[in-house]
């Protein structure tokens, strides 16, 4: 983070101070704390932060913030300390100046994050998004640890309700902002799949005004926006050949996809049409700050995913394993059994497919439709998770499962060399339980 001083940090907050330093950095852990450490305290559903102002304190914070009255003139009052987390991380973000790309979409946002950066990279030292901290206290964090040093930097924002990408595209203000798709996550808090876009398309609020906006061009609820839209709009895609960025001799393999843009080829080391949709946004964003197609060929062509549970295909004992537990819903769910379907063996093909969170009154729909594309696929299919009944009714066959130690040694007995077992599901599933329990079996 950037030195900040005392008098600095009240004039963001809108408040006057007689007291002088310097603050090196910002923490929201009472226990992570020196003493050029501002002491944000935040409310969760199960603790409050503010319990522990005067422990941060006592660990050498020179101030607090604090949403309610202190006596204590190195306790700061603010009317949220929320929101002055996000000032904060805006002042960073607007002296050190990078290229920001912001980073949103209903499925991929983590590899359309990781893609970009290694893109931009070729160019530009670029910070990034650690992980998924993409919410309204995981995206402030990633802008306070900007340097001067970084010239760029991808910022993945999520959301669940309306109104949460406009804050977060606020503070972090983009240059060039992604949204890869439009899927159903969290249609239970936002209606429609046209709810779920126009809180998407908040992501433009933040949007500086001569900024680039890049849309998935096969997505029809996005393109038949665009003439509404005041920024620049760069569109990518498979199926639109009009499409600004657009893949062309496209060929899926089991492990990798190929495919041509302007002339330049693309190897990609992941499999799945998804993965190139957002490899194409990555390209496009590239193209938006200056690198050229070449070097995000070359860039993409050394791409590995950062997260082991994020479709992540390797072999163990002979199985070919396909883990994908950290998230799931229809559109992602879909992704992975084509991805296993592609994928060719010489055993049986199994599903372990955890329950989707937060999709409303269309769960049972949802579910059924998953399980009607996994029979065509699979030869056995398990299902896990409170009311994972749902999938019974598009593969009747389906053996329902509670218990993760009693599916894996289910599984360990089921499976053998040659065999392939596919684990997706919503991250409450916590399937990756069940696959280390499976390996230890094994």
């Amino acid at each position: 983070m950037l030195p900040m001083t005392f008098e600095k940090l009240a004039s963001i907050l809108g408040l006057e101070t007689s007291l002088s330093g310097v603050i090196e950095a910002v923490s929201t852990d009472s226990r992570v704390i020196d003493e050029k450490t501002l002491y944000v305290p935040l409310k969760g559903e199960r603790f409050d932060g503010h319990d522990f102002i005067a422990s941060a304190l006592d660990s050498g914070a020179p101030l607090a913030l604090s949403e309610g009255p202190s006596e204590d003139v190195r306790v700061w009052g603010v009317p949220s300390t929320l929101e002055a987390l996000g000032k904060s991380a805006h002042e960073v973000r607007c002296e050190v100046n990078p290229l920001v790309i912001g980073v949103t979409g209903s499925v991929g946002k983590t590899t359309t994050k990781d893609m970009t950066a290694a893109v931009l990279s070729t160019r530009y030292p670029t910070h990034k998004t650690a992980g998924n901290f993409n919410n309204e206290i995981g995206l402030p964090k990633t802008l306070l640890d900007l340097t001067p040093e970084k010239k760029a930097a991808v910022i993945e924002m999520g959301m669940s309700h309306k109104g949460e990408i406009s804050r977060l595209t606020r503070i972090a203000s983009p240059d060039v902002a992604i949204i890869n798709n439009i899927g159903s996550a969290h249609i239970e808090y936002l209606g429609s799949r046209e709810g779920i876009r126009d809180a998407k398309l908040e992501i433009a609020e933040g949007l500086k005004a001569e900024g680039t906006l890049i849309l998935n061009g096969d997505e029809p609820l996005l393109t038949e926006r665009i003439p509404f839209l005041s920024h620049k709009v760069i569109t990518f895609g498979i199926e639109d050949p009009a499409s600004d960025i657009h893949a062309e001799n496209l060929v899926l393999g089991e492990e990798t996809s190929v495919f041509d843009v302007k002339g330049v080829h693309f190897f990609l080391p992941v499999a799945g049409k998804h993965n190139v949709y957002d490899a194409l946004a990555a390209i496009a964003a590239g193209v938006a700050a200056g690198v050229t197609i070449e070097s995000a060929a070359k860039a993409l062509d050394k791409f590995t995913p950062t997260s082991a549970m994020r479709q992540n295909i390797y072999l163990y004992k002979g199985i070919r394993f396909i883990e994908d537990c950290y998230n799931a819903g229809p559109e992602s769910m879909a992704a992975s059994i084509a991805v296993a379907e592609g994928i060719r063996i010489s055993g049986k093909k199994v599903a372990v497919l955890g329950v989707m969170r937060e999709l409303g009154e269309r769960a049972p729909e949802y579910h059924r439709a998953a399980a009607e594309k996994a029979a065509g696929v699979f030869d056995a299919i398990h299902t896990f998770g409170d009311e994972n009944g749902m999938y019974q009714k598009g593969a009747p066959s389906a053996t329902a499962w509670k218990d993760r130690e009693a599916l894996a040694a289910y599984l360990a007995k089921e499976l053998h060399e040659g065999d392939l077992v596919l684990f997706k599901g919503s991250r409450l599933n916590y399937l990756e339980k069940v696959v280390s329990m499976l390996k230890e079996a094994l």
